[in-house]
């Protein structure tokens, strides 16, 4: 039960109407002032698990919602950038890293236009603006480059004041519908207080600044960087290695560039009857029936996957159910418009007892779709326990997701198969740790509270284990890891966070 739809068009500009007829195929009326928003930019598969429900009972319905930014090469055209580069030099940047990071701001310098804005922020103990929010043709390049010359690894970590200043320097010439704004944030430790970062993140958002957190090395807390990044619209960003620094600022430059979507928004207002058990791919805010997933700024070639995991509490035999409707919103970006955009799509099902017609009916690919998803969300969360302490459960959500992603994979890349690798080799090296000491049975619901993932959950349908986690989370010492199996936390929190393109 597919459903697929497009943004609806506006009346375009003549100035845009010659490259659009030969893309697309038709015209619009030259003294219309709007532009056009292809009906192509923009779209999304909104598909359930079943269209049947059976009656009298409750039941499990599972949809998944995949949605893609996509422009022709032709029609994108760069947008003016007003960005803040960020830069950690507290004392555990050694001197190859710093040296790394300052190579790659240059080279993000080097691909600015003359009417682009830029400041640059560093900061360890002290925060200091190297450059205030100037016009690149402004800029005086010699006298820059010193300062980034003359910047060496010392003190600790002051990162709130440090995203303070970009933020302030970002608002200073406010240009929203003009320019593309963007704190792009490189740190290599933990932030010195962290308490409110994610304020500093939520005020960016209601300014539509986005975050780019990277995360380098071993040290950083990235549970946070990723947290600011969800928070704002951004990105989260795990570079391993100093030498690869570059490639990510250039790439994200890239992203800024093609930015189709401001503010992109699901929303999903549950029928009566339907709770919302379980929700992937993004943090998300519920008020009453009503539930909705923040995805940001979306560039072209750009896709998210989210999927909820619905109870359903069937009505007789033969009665029609009202499961969800679905709403996305965004603003445009292509055109520098800002004008909203709003795509809609209702999904409902029969209730029946004819449990032939239900298991006949499954959609396997949405099934395994959302079992993926579920089964890297299994893999963070036993990450979360084991640096808790609670290490024996942790192997065990551990191997449940490598195997429940395992299941749900077959038939796709060999790419795919990294995300349970990385988890069993994880979860062997952990052998080398001493176990809990006082483990304590658990014996009902894990109920998470957070805004993503409210619960283990069960398996659905084929190919699914349809088991849950039984040990409880035991109250134990935090592992001092290693920096390798550190490092192999972050990569897997990574895979887990790009399966649903964040």
């Amino acid at each position: 039960m597919s459903r697929h739809a497009f943004a609806r068009i506006s009346p375009c500009t003549l100035p845009l109407l010659l490259t659009l007829v030969v893309w697309l195929g038709f015209g619009c009326a030259a003294s219309i002032s709007e532009p056009v928003a292809p009906p192509a930019l923009v779209s999304w598969d909104v598909v359930p698990s079943n269209p049947y429900v059976e009656a009298e009972v409750a039941s499990e319905e599972l949809v998944s919602i995949v949605v893609t930014a996509d422009m022709p090469d032709e029609l994108i055209e760069r947008k003016l950038l007003n960005v803040s580069l960020v830069i950690d030099h507290s004392g555990s940047m050694t001197g190859e890293q710093l040296d790394d990071a300052k190579r790659a701001v240059e080279a993000v310098l080097k691909t600015l236009r003359d009417d682009d804005r830029v400041s640059i922020i560093a900061f360890s103990s002290e925060v200091e603006v190297l450059l205030p929010q100037t016009a690149w043709s402004e800029v005086d390049t010699v006298a820059l480059r010193a300062s980034l010359a003359a910047l060496q690894p010392r003190g600790t970590t002051d990162m709130y004041n440090a995203l303070t200043a970009a933020y302030s320097e970002l608002v200073k010439v406010w240009e929203p519908q003009q320019r593309v704004s963007r704190i792009v944030l490189l740190s290599d430790g933990e932030a010195n207080d962290p308490t409110y970062l994610p304020q500093i993140a939520q005020t960016a958002f209601s300014s539509g600044i986005a975050i780019t957190a990277m995360g380098l090395g071993p040290f950083h807390n990235e549970v946070m960087m990723a947290q600011m990044a969800d928070l704002s619209g951004g990105h989260y960003r795990f570079i391993e290695a100093s030498d690869n620094i570059g490639d990510f600022f250039m790439a994200e430059v890239q992203s800024m560039e093609q930015i189709i979507t401001h503010n992109a928004t699901l929303t999903f207002t549950l029928g009566p009857n339907v709770v919302a058990t379980q929700i992937y791919g993004g943090q998300a805010g519920m008020s009453g029936n009503q539930l909705s997933i923040y995805l940001g700024d979306m560039s072209s070639g750009e896709k998210r996957e989210v999927a909820l995991r619905l109870s359903v509490n069937a009505k007789a035999q033969g009665a029609h159910m009202e499961i969800a409707d679905a709403v996305l919103t965004w603003n445009d970006a292509a055109f520098e418009t800002n004008l909203p955009y709003r795509l809609t799509e209702y999904v409902g099902a029969e209730s029946t007892k004819d449990l032939a017609l239900i298991e006949s009916n499954i959609d396997t690919k949405v099934v395994q779709a959302v079992e993926r998803l579920h089964a890297s969300w299994e893999i963070e969360h036993a990450l979360n326990q084991v640096e808790a302490g609670n290490i024996d459960y942790g192997q065990q959500l551990l191997q449940q997701g490598a195997d429940r992603y395992r299941q749900n994979s077959i038939g796709l890349s060999d790419e795919d198969a990294g995300l349970p690798d990385l988890a069993e080799s994880i979860s062997t090296s952990l052998d080398s740790y001493a176990p809990p000491t006082a483990p304590v049975l658990y014996d009902g619901e894990l109920n998470l509270g957070g805004l993503e993932g409210v619960d283990i959950g069960g398996g659905y349908g084929a190919g699914s284990l349809g088991t849950k986690a039984s040990p409880a989370p035991a109250t134990a010492t935090a592992p001092k890891l290693s920096d390798a199996d550190l490092i192999q936390f972050k990569k897997a929190r990574a895979k887990t966070r790009a399966l649903s393109g964040r």
